[in-house]
């Protein structure tokens, strides 16, 4: 019994230790306006916190409308003291309707990860 106990460990370590190492990526923490919200008044910026640190100069961000229509944007910037969080003015004033935000971003370790949420300005 014993015996056995000690191959079965001895072959799951031997397999573990020949395993691919997991690559974590990075996750939108949360973000302002967030996602499915219905904003009053509407936002004049996007914030949107990683659960990693992000290279800055590697990250973009874009905005439609429902209707499709591309969204201005200003100029991406880390949080003042935060390597986590990203902020980006939005250039004019936004319509009463759904807007989708898409947003890529690279990872301190270099590690890419994009994704997408939408919320609403209330009329």
């Amino acid at each position: 019994m014993l015996r056995r106990f000690f191959s079965f460990t001895t072959i799951t370590l031997l397999l573990a230790a020949q395993a691919p190492p997991a690559s974590a990526h990075t996750l939108l923490e949360r973000s302002w306006p967030r996602a499915e919200e219905v904003a009053t008044p509407a936002p004049t910026s996007l914030r949107l916190r990683f659960t990693e640190r992000i290279e800055p100069a590697l990250a973009r961000v874009t905005m439609t409308s429902a209707r499709g229509t591309s969204v201005g944007l200003g100029p991406l910037a880390l949080e003042a003291g935060n390597r986590r969080t990203i902020a980006v003015p939005i250039a004019g004033a936004l319509a009463a309707e759904e807007y989708e935000v898409f947003w890529r971003v690279v990872s301190a370790d270099g590690h890419p990860s994009e994704g997408r949420y939408r919320f609403s300005v209330a009329p």
